[in-house]
């Protein structure tokens, strides 16, 4: 019964942090940012985290990558993998997805060699700059213009995915799956 309770308050505690950071960070106009570890990649653009003591399964909003046993889906889940497993992330919610999923950027503080300058790495943009993930369309249109640029970017170096020819993105490969 004290586990439960204990559970129970921890689920109630990140859920009051996270509302509290989404209604300050609204009157900023910006997502809310939150302390994570990555415990699992789940494919090119879903991971697992923990928030505290909570796990939350979060898809990479903006960006859709090759599902798994589609072309090019396993080089993007062990790509994403060896970039970010296991480490410290800060991640910015949105909302949830028809699967439960919530939406989120994700962030990794990077160092600059340099002048020891940190700065907070978009994961999501970085794997459509890297030609690992298409930018997310939605009805035909891009959802985040930046990732558009990105992936025009990526198409042009012929980066990731783009370096064989006949890359199917992810939602019209799906389409022919459900017709089978």
């Amino acid at each position: 019964m004290r586990q439960y309770l204990a559970k129970i308050g921890s689920a109630l505690l990140l859920g009051g942090v996270v509302v509290g950071a989404m209604w300050f960070d609204r009157t900023n106009n910006t997502a809310p940012k939150v302390d994570a570890v990555v415990e699992r990649v789940i494919d090119g653009d879903t991971i697992d985290v923990w928030m505290g003591k909570q796990l939350l399964r979060v898809r990479l909003v903006g960006i859709d990558a090759p599902e798994l046993s589609q072309e090019h889906g396993s080089q993007a889940q062990q790509y994403l993998h060896k970039f970010i497993q296991g480490q410290p992330v800060r991640v910015a919610l949105g909302g949830n997805d028809k699967y439960g999923r919530s939406l989120g950027e994700v962030f990794v503080t990077t160092i600059d060699p340099q002048t020891q300058a940190q700065s907070q790495l978009s994961v999501n943009a970085f794997l459509v700059r890297a030609g690992r993930a298409w930018a997310y369309q939605y009805r035909g249109q891009v959802q985040y213009s930046e990732y558009g640029d990105f992936e025009a970017e990526a198409r042009a170096a012929q980066r990731g995915l783009w370096s064989s020819a006949g890359a199917v993105e992810p939602w019209q490969w799906r389409k022919t799956q459900a017709n089978q």
